[in-house]
């Protein structure tokens, strides 16, 4: 029995030092390892919306670092941590009505998204400085970081850095499901307003102005059969932040062909490439 219980505990001692020295090196390789956005003067950043609009092979010296779903308060983490080690001229936002919608408020607590959310934001400190009116679900917070931090050796923790991405496909026949997922909690009943979203997208003009960046926000082309069903509630919303002091580009209603959307709320490659064009042209004019 003694020598049952000493080797249990030497297990336990050796699993011990491994967690201990683990997260010694993970947690090292977070601060000393920071993103690099090397030769970056046009950071576009935001959700599936801009994510899959803008090729910045078509825009010099930018660069897409946007993810599916990110809600504002994601972006707003994710820009604080780097541009603590880089600087860039321009920050161009994905931001659309679906963006102020209280689903966003859901994306660390709903298990639909949390595991997703919370694996990409681990590693940013805000994330354990969360704010009482955001929810989120601790114990997969704890879990994940216990998984991504203590169990292996691991140099690269940017999981919330994404990519410009997208292909060749066209079906328009979700757009009555887009609209129900962004604005509906259920078949008659609307969500309310973020105001986390509202206020984390204060907080990132606040940032932008303190790094003295000008931050453009930027609604991609939608489909018409998504675009005319958006509920009014987040239209106004919409509009009265449009006619804040912000710089908002509003090409939701840019009329494409069918064939040039993935889907009723993103364009697909082609439609992506010929936005970005039209994008540059209009950045070359006014920047």
């Amino acid at each position: 029995m003694n020598k049952f219980l000493k080797k249990t505990l030497l297990l336990f001692l050796y699993a011990l030092i491994y967690v201990i020295i683990t997260t010694v090196f993970n947690l090292l390789n977070i601060k000393k390892n920071k993103v690099s956005l090397a030769d970056t003067e046009i950071l576009i950043v935001g959700d599936s919306h801009i994510k899959k609009a803008v090729n910045p092979k078509f825009i010099p010296k930018s660069r897409n670092i946007s993810q599916l779903g990110e809600p504002l308060i994601l972006t707003y983490w994710k820009l604080k941590e780097i541009l603590n080690a880089n600087s860039v001229r321009v920050i161009v936002l994905g931001f659309a009505p679906h963006n102020i919608s209280y689903l966003n408020d859901l994306k660390f607590v709903d298990k639909r998204w949390a595991f997703e959310m919370i694996g990409r934001s681990y590693s940013l400190p805000d994330i354990y400085l969360t704010p009482a009116n955001l929810l989120i679900d601790h114990n997969i917070l704890y879990h994940t970081a216990f998984k991504e931090i203590s169990m292996y050796p691991k140099i690269n923790h940017h999981s919330f850095l994404g990519e410009f991405e997208n292909r060749i496909r066209s079906n328009l026949s979700d757009s009555i499901s887009t609209i129900k997922h962004h604005f509906y909690k259920s078949k008659n009943n609307l969500h309310s307003i973020s105001k986390v979203s509202l206020e984390y997208l204060d907080s990132i003009k606040r940032l932008c102005d303190q790094k003295k960046i000008s931050l453009i926000l930027l609604n991609t082309p939608v489909h018409e059969s998504y675009n005319k069903n958006i509920p009014k509630l987040f239209l106004n919303q919409f509009e009265q932040i449009k006619n804040k002091d912000m710089k908002v580009l509003d090409f939701s209603s840019l009329e494409f062909p069918d064939t040039l959307y993935e889907d009723a709320d993103h364009l697909n490659l082609n439609g992506a490439n010929i936005f970005s064009k039209k994008l540059k042209t209009y950045l070359d004019k006014h920047l």
